[in-house]
């Protein structure tokens, strides 16, 4: 058991520090300058990392509860660490903003626990497309995701927001193309909206009654399963993940959406006109009030 010192040694360390009295924390994780070795193009996920940062402050979240793992501190290690110091340290009933911008892959399941045979994997810092070992597949994340739910009990919020998209490879930007994000999300087989639990991300979902104990959670995503997503611009140019860029349109003119179903709706709004050919999804306690407030 951890003594209330350590705790907050480990926080501090961290980057996170004392929440503030509305209890507002975000892990921001954006990955644009890989390795050559990694297989992965570059992307523009600093610009979505810093305009999400911008809103959040906008929003009342404490800059120094807010943590940035950009490009080479998004290693595998970086990443675990991350999720470790937040989980064990957050005051209970806190709500919760994680956002990823970086690439992924599916790959074959290696415990044949997934219905289509493949797992879904985000590629960190220093992970290669071709090394399985060296990704953060989708059983792992869950069980981190899980564990967050619990710490955070059920008067609290996280919101995971995946700016990428499902594909099966590293997608490669040709010339005159756009550029393509290949993450893989697997959130719902067959519509834009997933009941909470049925997702790859949380396949470690538990039974109704110990649901009852865990925080709510929402998780976006900028594709439905077996799309791919490109980067879009806004009007001064600036490229962003259009998920990133939609979402924060969509919350700077709403504040307070109500629920997340209403502040999904915003996003497929945005969404439509910055990337008409993407649908974005949803999974989780989408009828829960937005953050809680």
């Amino acid at each position: 058991m951890l003594r209330p010192l350590s705790c907050f040694v480990l926080l501090c360390l961290a980057g996170f520090q004392s929440a503030p009295p509305a209890n507002r924390f975000a892990l921001l994780i954006a990955i644009g300058n890989y390795p050559a070795r990694s297989g992965a193009e570059p992307i523009h996920a600093t610009n979505d990392s810093r305009l999400m940062s911008q809103l959040l402050v906008k929003q009342g979240f404490d800059i120094k509860n807010s943590r940035v793992l950009a490009d080479a501190q998004a290693t595998r290690r970086g990443i675990v660490q991350a999720f470790d110091s937040l989980a064990r340290c957050l005051p209970v009933g806190s709500r919760v903003v994680i956002h990823f911008s970086g690439h992924g892959l599916q790959l074959a399941d290696d415990n044949h626990d997934e219905a289509d045979g493949l797992d879904e994997a985000i590629l960190p810092y220093d992970g290669q497309a071709n090394q399985p070992a060296t990704l953060i597949r989708d059983d792992e994340l869950g069980r981190w995701l899980g564990r967050l739910r619990l710490r955070l009990g059920p008067a609290g919020h996280l919101l995971l927001l995946f700016d990428s998209c499902h594909s099966g490879s590293i997608l490669r930007n040709k010339p005159g193309q756009q550029v393509g994000r290949g993450v893989a999300m697997q959130l719902s087989r067959s519509a834009v909206e997933a009941p909470a639990g049925t997702s790859g991300w949380f396949e470690t979902a538990t039974s109704p009654s110990a649901e009852t104990k865990l925080g709510r959670y929402v998780l976006l995503a900028a594709t439905t399963d077996g799309q791919s997503s490109f980067e879009c611009t806004d009007a001064g140019g600036k490229a962003y993940g259009p998920l990133t860029l939609a979402a924060c349109q969509a919350w700077s003119a709403m504040p307070n959406p109500g629920s997340y179903r209403a502040f999904f709706g915003a996003v497929q709004q945005q969404m439509s006109r910055l990337a008409p050919y993407q649908l974005p999804t949803l999974e989780g306690n989408a009828d829960a009030p937005f953050l809680g407030y």
